[in-house]
């Protein structure tokens, strides 16, 4: 693979019939990382593409900065 990769998702079981064109596996950048998170509806007019982010464990041993790539409102 081209690059250091993780597999996410298998989308065909073994010794099913695939096409050529059939996606088979779904691979992720590993040195990629992301959060899927929840906010009050209140609170969405603070968040938009670009606004950065610190993201915290629970028990504050660890953190990284990002940035929101894109928000999906109700």
């Amino acid at each position: 693979m081209p690059i250091d990769g993780v597999i996410w998702n298998v989308f065909r079981k073994n010794g099913e019939l695939v096409k050529t064109s059939d996606i088979v596996i779904q691979v992720i950048d590993a040195n990629r990382i992301w959060v899927d998170a929840f906010f009050r509806k209140q609170d969405s007019k603070y968040l938009s593409p670009g606004t950065p982010v610190t993201i915290v464990i629970d028990n504050g041993d660890r953190q990284w900065q990002g940035k929101i790539r894109f928000f999906l409102s109700p």
